[in-house]
């Protein structure tokens, strides 16, 4: 009887991993660049019905103190120790996002270094309360089209 239900449980977590909002990646487009911070455009395109909130993850080439957003939360306690992954969630009006919805805010981000080119920004998107992460090995010519590169 136990190796019944172990296999049951192990049935359902494969079958919840491979049923699961799949990453999706968005773009970042840098409006304006000062001193201190950058302005960055953010879009993702929604590839599956959002039901139930979402998160996102923004990984920076550069060490990043703070961000201000609209229309998301930024998750100041899901921050890397190195500074350059910084967590966003919904808020109560983009909970629900339709399939090819086009989900679009501004982020300012503060720079650890002033006067430091922006650099490469990668965004990552998965519906649920799940924060998403890179891959640990990438094929070398995907990570081409999900980093955006800023030079001036």
């Amino acid at each position: 009887m136990p190796l019944y239900w172990t296999s049951v449980v192990a049935f359902m977590a494969i079958l919840r991993c491979s049923t699961a909002d799949p990453m999706i990646y968005g773009t970042a487009d840098l409006e304006h660049d000062w001193a201190e911070a950058f302005k960055l455009i953010i879009t993702v395109k929604m590839q599956y019905p959002v039901s139930n909130g979402w998160r996102m993850a923004l990984i920076f080439s550069q060490p990043i103190k703070k961000i201000d957003v609209w229309r998301a939360k930024w998750m100041d306690t899901a921050v890397s120790e190195d500074k350059t992954t910084h967590a966003l969630k919904d808020l109560y009006f983009t909970q629900k996002l339709a399939n090819g919805t086009i989900l679009t805010f501004a982020v300012v981000a503060y720079k650890r270094n002033i006067n430091r080119r922006p650099g490469k920004v990668t965004v990552l998107f998965k519906g649920g309360n799940v924060i998403p992460r890179l891959p640990t090995e990438p094929p070398v010519s995907t990570i081409a089209q999900w980093s955006v590169a800023f030079f001036s």
